[in-house]
């Protein structure tokens, strides 16, 4: 890898449920390039208003990396939430 610019496009698909339920979610999925490869990458969450002072969420995201022969990696990313 070299120092300077790098641009990347990304492109991708995601489908949110209502806001204004006590419980509501979203998934996206979306892919493109990374530095001199592409990522493919999968992202969930979800609230649970439980009172409007009190939410409760949860969320996970994974990626796919390849960056050539022998050079790919996965990651898992959990959260968790209290506002």
């Amino acid at each position: 890898m070299f120092a300077g610019d790098y641009w990347t496009t990304r492109a991708g698909v995601a489908v949110e449920t209502s806001r204004a339920r006590a419980w509501n979610g979203e998934v996206r999925l979306d892919s493109g390039g990374f530095f001199d490869g592409t990522s493919d990458r999968l992202q969930t969450q979800g609230t649970w208003r439980v009172s409007p002072l009190l939410h409760v969420g949860g969320g996970y995201d994974t990626s796919i990396v390849e960056l050539g022969p022998g050079r790919a990696f996965l990651t898992h990313i959990a959260s968790g939430r209290l506002d």
